[in-house]
């Protein structure tokens, strides 16, 4: 038995997947999950007649998401036959999470569930007590929506390891750590969605700060910024003795098709890496400035 069990280790690898590399593609699909579920969030608040989010109601609601979250990815964990469960809190690039390691290998089947449980589970349960009570306080209702979208957001992490760990073979293993997790499986297995990730990283980097630079243009030239024929960003400032300032800024589908074709341009030549890198970099070390 001891030298079958050799032999099987002797063919597996162990490939880690460290949330601190992979932050750059975190906060990607972070912002794409915030203003998706953002969206959907002020049409369920116009249906329900929701207008202010009570901010000592928001509070509550954020930090008792992240508990129940992080609850609930340890539940599965537990019940996927992990010997014991640690919660902790760490940083992610510039970014605080809190996070559930697992000691025990747990198979990938039973893994992808560990990763999407919170999201699968108490995202729909959020909506439904939203609606629920929207008749009885419509504070609580606005609470609830705005904890879904922090859930929403709060799960690209574990999005991103879905979806690396997506083709992983059945019987693969898989050792979370927190921020690290470590995957044993067969030597020739590697994430296939790891490009992928780099190249949508590099288009929401492209993206943001093309908009940024849009909207400062417009600002600069009185209202609107333009690439010829092309209108990227307007900007409003207007004063009114009664009122007071009154701002308003709209990003153009131009700036998006700008950013788009910047992307396909660094794409076409298949390293995208560095680009990412460079604007991540650079990201970080003006957030870390500011929290000094």
């Amino acid at each position: 038995m001891g030298s079958v069990a050799e032999g099987a280790l002797s063919s597996k690898s162990r490939v880690v997947l460290d949330l601190h590399a992979l932050w750059p593609y975190v906060a990607s699909l972070c912002l794409l999950l915030l203003v998706l579920s953002g969206y959907l969030s002020y049409i369920a608040s116009e249906r329900l007649g929701i207008r202010v989010l009570d901010p000592l109601l928001g509070i509550v609601a954020s930090v008792a998401v992240i508990a129940v979250h992080e609850f609930l990815h340890a539940a599965v964990a537990v019940a996927a036959g992990s010997v014991s469960v640690k919660f902790g809190v760490s940083r992610v690039g510039p970014f605080p999470v809190a996070y559930v390691s697992v000691r025990g290998g747990i198979p990938i089947k039973a893994y992808k569930w560990v990763t999407l449980a919170p999201l699968l589970v108490l995202t729909p349960a959020l909506v439904l007590l939203a609606f629920l009570t929207a008749g009885l306080s419509r504070a609580v209702s606005s609470a609830l929506l705005f904890a879904a979208v922090l859930n929403i957001a709060g799960s690209s992490g574990d999005l991103v390891i879905f979806l690396l760990t997506a083709d992983c073979p059945p019987e693969t293993l898989v050792e979370d750590k927190g921020t690290v997790v470590e995957v044993l499986a067969p030597k020739e297995w590697r994430p296939r969605l790891l490009p992928v990730l780099a190249w949508f990283s590099t288009c929401t980097a492209f993206l943001v700060v093309t908009a940024a630079f849009s909207l400062c243009l417009a600002a600069i030239a009185g209202g609107e910024a333009s690439l010829g024929p092309v209108t990227l960003a307007r900007v409003i400032i207007e004063y009114e003795k009664n009122r007071g300032f009154t701002f308003g800024c709209e990003v153009s589908p131009g700036t998006a098709l700008l950013a788009a074709i910047l992307s396909a341009a660094v794409i076409a030549t298949k390293r995208p890496k560095p680009v990412y890198q460079y604007f991540a970099g650079r990201l970080e070390k003006v957030l870390l400035r500011l929290g000094e």
